[in-house]
């Protein structure tokens, strides 16, 4: 959290604190959320959902081998997954989809744990 402190200052000079302070907290809440909001694409070939404030998808492509799904969080690169050649595409699916809902949670903690850093320095340069 270096820096922090010169960014209040500069805030609270332009008179902006409590606009950023009401901004970090709102972002705590967003990410305290840990309920597990789901779409399944139709014909059923992708999940889409969502975690706090963080998109995750898994999905099967069908240029692939048999048991390979892909998955990303966030927009970042997708990762190609191996499971056994002979599952269901539900199966695959919801295979991925749970061990990416692991990543995600671990993603969504660490940033939680910043933003409430954050949110608690600056409360308390709130006073």
């Amino acid at each position: 959290m270096q820096g922090m402190a010169a960014t209040i200052d500069a805030l609270k000079e332009k008179d902006r604190f409590a606009t950023a302070l009401a901004g970090q907290a709102g972002i705590v809440k967003d990410l305290s959320r840990d309920n597990v909001i789901v779409h399944v694409g139709k014909p059923m070939g992708s999940i889409t959902g969502w975690v706090g404030t963080f998109r995750w998808q898994v999905w099967l492509d069908y240029g692939d081998a048999a048991g390979e799904v892909r998955a990303r969080i966030d927009g970042q690169p997708a990762q190609l997954w191996r499971f056994e050649p002979d599952l269901a595409p539900e199966v695959l699916l919801d295979r991925a989809k749970e061990r990416l809902l692991e990543e995600v949670m671990k993603h969504r903690d660490a940033a939680l744990d910043e933003a409430q850093e954050r949110l608690g320095i600056m409360q308390r340069a709130a006073g």
